[in-house]
């Protein structure tokens, strides 16, 4: 790297430690740039010097070059080089593998556990980009679940306030003799569809929900228990066709002919007897049990107690559909959970995958992928045919 001229005394060489392996030494010539010499790192002042010291003791990446960073701060080698000694470091991208390429089943502890997959950080050398606009999308999701509305709801109604009233004029002029005159009283703005699609052909709710109804639909079996699924939904899709009973711990008041609703806590199912159920299915409810979010009594261990549960009723040659969020394995309390495709199938060792979709992180439905293909998603979606 070029030393910028006209600062004089602004960079000076620091020499590795003796035994210790230069901060350059057995990188690959293209993540160095045209770079070959000891690293140059910013001494404006005795702190920077103290920092750099210290951070190329405790880490040789941060003694690499700075044409190790994004081409942009190439121009500005200085500035992006003290945020780099500073712990800032946003030169590596995500590794996470495309989909429809095969990787890897996961590797497990000593005591059969996968291994824990560590969170990106936002700061220091291991960040990245992507990590640090993913912890700023869910600070702001955050935010708006205590406000409880988006505020980017309210600023598209300021921008559509002009068509309001500029369709209110045409109608106003144009609703001579009609049987629907304007009345100041009953003026209802809806200033959210002007720029609006039609609908949502898209998404973990819609796809879910025609997947496993499609499946249900081609078995006919004489009778399916549902556990949490969306009434609205896919208990709709499948009322069209068949009845349903359907187990929550939620209240539910309805008199929808064909529907049966059993208010339980479905982690025990101690209504059924083993191996006594021929079709059922959760779809996206299992990674809420336990968390308290819908006045479910609070309990770690629920999602495996309702696994267990769907699998211990489940009869031989009986299908179970179910979808849970899949991914980089976490809790979002009391939101929800993100599970590894493993530890799903892990955890109903006793039944055989039938088949398995998804919906990867961009929103696209993949019909014929391999679990362990969505194990590296932020927030994806797993759905399992399993049968015993």
């Amino acid at each position: 790297m070029k030393v910028p001229s006209g600062t004089p005394g602004i960079y000076q060489q620091i020499e590795a430690q003796p035994g210790q392996r230069a901060p350059n030494e057995g990188a690959r010539p293209e993540r160095l740039g045209h770079g070959q010499g000891q690293p140059l790192v910013p001494l404006t002042d005795l702190a920077f010097q103290e920092i750099a010291k210290r951070k190329l003791r405790a880490d040789s990446d941060i003694g690499e070059t700075p044409e190790r960073l994004p081409g942009f701060a190439n121009r500005v080698s200085l500035g992006a080089w003290t945020l780099k000694v500073l712990s800032i470091d946003f030169a590596k991208r995500d590794e996470r593998p495309p989909i429809g390429q095969a990787i890897s089943r996961p590797k497990k502890q000593p005591d059969n556990r996968p291994l824990r997959v560590e969170p990106v950080p936002i700061l220091g050398p291991r960040a990245t980009l992507p990590a640090v606009q993913g912890h700023i999308r869910r600070a702001y999701t955050f935010v708006c679940s205590f406000l409880g509305a988006d505020p980017r709801a309210g600023l598209k109604s300021v921008r559509n306030l002009p068509h309001f009233v500029r369709t209110l004029a045409q109608y106003r002029a144009a609703a001579s003799g009609s049987p629907f005159p304007l009345n100041a009283a009953d003026i209802y703005p809806a200033l959210q569809d002007f720029d609006a699609n039609a609908g949502e052909a898209s998404g973990h709710y819609f796809f879910q929900d025609l997947w496993a109804a499609r499946k249900i639909f081609e078995r006919r079996p004489e009778r399916h228990i549902d556990i949490g699924s969306r009434i609205d939904g896919f208990v709709a899709h499948l009322l069209t066709f068949m009845p349903v009973t359907v187990i929550d711990v939620r209240p539910l008041t309805s008199s929808v002919v064909g529907l049966d609703f059993v208010h339980a806590d479905a982690t025990s199912l101690d209504g059924f007897s083993d191996r006594s159920v021929d079709s059922v299915s959760s779809l996206h409810a299992v990674e809420h049990f336990g968390l308290g979010r819908y006045g479910d009594p609070v309990d770690p261990d629920g999602w495996r107690k309702a696994l267990l549960a769907l699998q211990r009723v489940l009869r031989p040659g009986g299908r179970l559909y179910l979808s849970v969020p899949v991914g980089r394995e976490r809790l979002c309390f009391n939101a929800h959970r993100i599970f590894s495709p493993m530890r799903v199938l892990d955890t109903v060792a006793d039944l055989d995958l039938v088949s398995f979709a998804g919906v990867d992180d961009s929103g696209r439905f993949l019909d014929a992928v391999k679990p362990e293909e969505l194990a590296h998603q932020e927030y994806a979606c797993g759905l399992f045919e399993l049968t015993r």
